[in-house]
């Protein structure tokens, strides 16, 4: 009888998560990685134009192995010695790159409405896929000032990823792609929405601070 098991032996090693096309199977779980890594207190480095920005945890140990197997991250293995000398490299002012200790992770917000459709929303797909924490805000947790809770806010429809643009091309014009009608309707309603939102915009006579939370509030988009 022969058991599977992805533990791996007690150890204290320094690894390698390379970000380079070639060598990581899965760029999104590796920042995911390294989200957790840092949370947990590992010693982590990020590689500033080596390997497509690789990132160099000097601590790594059997559960944070075993956690890139399991998230089928691609890492190496290198000596203390191979380590110390690829920083040492990497921080020298004869070559274009340099080495950032990561050390506090940042509290992040999605502003998205609503009822957001997942096709419609390329940055908290990428986020639970890699498995990062976000906490998803509107209009309301704006103007009662929670904004300041969150170090990094993405918009909702940010598509770093170009599969949005993608889908999109595929799927425009399928009728389960608007929930509330044709993508006609759906079109001719943001338009004038739009226009009548800057209408008020431009005849607006308060001053611009009061300006940003009432056009936040107001906006249709």
């Amino acid at each position: 009888m022969f058991v599977l098991s992805l533990s791996t032996p007690s150890l204290s090693a320094q690894v390698l998560i390379p970000m380079d096309e070639t060598h990581q199977r899965d760029h999104l779980k590796a920042y995911g990685l390294l989200y957790n890594a840092i949370e947990e207190g590992y010693d982590c480095h990020w590689l500033l134009n080596f390997r497509g920005g690789s990132f160099a945890i000097l601590d790594a140990d059997s559960k944070l192995i075993q956690q890139a197997l399991l998230r089928g991250v691609s890492y190496e293995s290198l000596t203390t010695v191979q380590l110390v000398q690829l920083m040492a490299d990497l921080a020298s002012p004869a070559q274009n790159t340099n080495t950032v200790a990561l050390q506090r992770i940042p509290k992040i917000a999605v502003y998205s409405p609503d009822g957001a459709q997942p096709w419609d929303d390329a940055v908290t797909m990428v986020l639970e896929y890699a498995d990062i924490p976000f906490t998803t805000i509107y209009d309301t947790e704006i103007l009662d000032g929670s904004l300041g809770d969150y170090q990094w806010l993405h918009l909702h429809h940010e598509d770093f990823t170009g599969q949005y643009g993608k889908f999109y091309g595929s799927y425009r014009d399928a009728a389960w792609i608007y929930p509330s009608g044709s993508p006609r309707a759906a079109e001719s309603n943001l338009t004038q929405a739009k226009k009548h939102t800057w209408i008020q915009y431009w005849q607006s006579p308060i001053q611009w601070p009061e300006l940003v939370s009432w056009q936040i509030l107001e906006s249709p988009w």
